[in-house]
């Protein structure tokens, strides 16, 4: 009864570190879906732009103002990014398709996923991280391995312990035609079966669960670790790239673009500033992404959600 016991919390808790693993699975998932929606929004924006350029360019062209040769320029940059947008298309439905597949459908029933990717804040400090993932069912689960593992080590001793047989009965002697009754009691001598070996196994079974669970808090502390960090990185990425990197590009982009118009600027300068300014954009959503996939692995490993200081926005 004990070994069952045992076995039905054990059963318990690994199912509630699955369901934890699942559920950060699938923050994951939907965190690189809505990372790689945003990448197709900011490329299309991109391909918008370069295509309003071509008007622009047939006048210069026209006036004397450029060399047709700029219109193939232009023309190149734009295909150029239709290419990048096809690449971020296909990556999008294929994020789509694995987020269905972690919430149980067969098929995608959803043509985009909705969501604020570009809430962020500062994360709690490791130590209080590490202190929650210490409550986790990964670790928790040894209690009862230890209880299940006693229990076998007890079932084992019992073992050699002798069981006694009793009975009871009737005989009838043809002899003298007398009848009596009969009492039987048999004990067996464990002289060469004793269960020694059945012993010493549970024996050390037990004994290693200790070094079963420092290794897995080793383990998850390494996990933990790493998520943290990727945490932290990605949020001072995505912070500093909001606040320093993208208005430049977007001034930069802005001001060569009504220059151009009036001959200040080359079609060369144009196009790099543009360029700039999706990449920094692109850079940010994947600093974003990081720090959303870094996030729910953390809240798998810990258990909670995590509380984010919004100070710095």
């Amino acid at each position: 009864m004990a070994i069952a016991a045992a076995d039905i919390d054990a059963a318990r808790w690994d199912r509630a570190a699955t369901r934890l693993q699942v559920l950060a699975e699938t923050a994951e998932a939907f965190a690189r879906t809505l990372g790689a929606q945003a990448r197709v929004a900011e490329l299309e924006e991109q391909v918008d732009d370069l295509d309003r350029l071509t008007p622009l360019l047939q006048r210069r062209v026209e006036a004397g103002a450029s060399s047709s040769a700029e219109i193939s320029r232009g023309r190149l940059a734009t295909e150029t990014t239709r290419v990048e947008l096809a690449k971020a298309k296909a990556s999008f439905q294929a994020a789509r398709r694995e987020l269905s597949v972690l919430i149980g459908e067969k098929a995608p029933s959803f043509a985009s996923v909705g969501g604020d990717l570009s809430r962020i804040g500062a994360p709690p400090s490791f130590d209080s991280l590490m202190s929650r993932a210490l409550q986790t069912p990964q670790l928790t689960r040894f209690s009862t391995v230890r209880a299940q593992r006693r229990a076998l080590l007890a079932a084992a001793q019992a073992k050699a312990v002798p069981d006694i047989t009793a009975g009871v009965g009737w005989r009838h002697y043809r002899e003298d035609r007398s009848n009596a009754a009969m009492a039987s009691l048999s004990v067996p001598l464990p002289v060469f079966d004793r269960n020694q070996g059945g012993v010493i196994e549970a024996n050390e079974t037990l004994a290693k669960t200790e070094a079963e669970k420092a290794a897995a808090q080793r383990a998850l502390t390494v996990l933990v670790g790493n998520a943290y960090e990727a945490l932290r990185g990605s949020y001072d990425e995505a912070r500093l790239t909001r606040a320093n990197v993208l208005p430049v590009a977007r001034e930069a982009w802005d001001s060569i673009r009504s220059g151009y118009g009036e001959g200040r600027y080359s079609l060369l300068e144009l196009l790099d500033a543009r360029a700039a300014l999706s990449e920094a954009s692109l850079k940010e959503i994947d600093a974003l992404v990081s720090f959303h996939s870094s996030l729910a692995s953390l809240e798998g490993l810990t258990g909670s959600a995590l509380v984010l200081s919004r100070r710095d926005k």
